[in-house]
This record gives structure tokens, sequence and C-alpha cells, in this order.
């Protein structure tokens, strides 16, 4: 339990203080000119970062804070879903596993569109679970 508590509060805590990667600055350019589609990417990113950024300003930690909730939603998706097929101790596992991968760690750190993405997936696979 330890472990998970200290990846969220490291994750947490460096939110803010890199400066955006490129494609972080590019998704936010999208949140200044919000549209139902891009180019090149989806546009839940760009409405994360618009949401994020309009309730707490124009900086790093805003354009993150998406990703950090995405990974929060995702979390909560796969608990339960694997409360549902196996027991609670696989769903302390499962969260575990997905708190220090460094994969997932960086889908909860860096705001690209597989935040949204993979909390969208984690959804999906419960709904389809529950309805199985």
């Amino acid at each position: 339990m330890w472990v998970l508590i200290y990846s969220i509060i490291l994750r947490f805590s460096y939110l803010g203080v890199p400066e955006l990667f490129y494609e972080e600055a590019y998704y936010w350019n999208y949140a200044k000119h919000l549209d139902i589609g891009y180019l090149d990417h989806p546009p839940m990113v760009a409405w994360i970062i618009a949401l994020f950024t309009n309730l707490m300003g124009d900086n790093e930690f805003a354009v993150r804070f998406g990703a950090f909730i995405c990974w929060f939603m995702t979390a909560a998706f796969l608990y339960k879903l694997t409360g549902l097929v196996y027991n609670k101790t696989k769903n302390i596992q499962a969260v575990l596993l997905i708190a220090v991968l460094p994969a997932y760690f960086a889908v909860g750190w860096a705001m690209t569109p597989d935040a949204p993405l993979i909390a969208s997936w984690a959804m999906a696979l419960l709904f389809f679970f529950i309805e199985h």
C-alpha cells in the first residue's frame, strides 16, 4: 500500500515541475482553439486541457492535471473490474501494477491522448464485463 501512496505522491509532486514536452505544448495549443476534431489527433485531450487550464490557469500543472485525474479513473475502473473477476487481494495488485509500471506511470503524468484513451478503455472493459 505504501508503494501505491508513494507513486501517487511522486506523480502529483512532479506534475508542474518540468516544462511541457513538445507534444503537450501541441495539445495545449489545441486547447486554445477548441474544435470537434483535429487533423492528426482526437479532441478529448484538448478538451481536458482546456477544462483544467480554465480552472487553474495556464501552467504546466494545469495542463498535466487531466492526466492525473484520468489515471485515477483508470485505477478505479480496474479495481472494480478485478474485484468482479478475482478477489480483493488481486484488486490491490492490479492497481499497484498500473501505479508502478513505467508506461502507466507516464500516462498518469504526461498529458497525451493516451491518458483519456486508457481511462476509456478500462471503463469499456468494466462495462462490457458487467453486461456480459
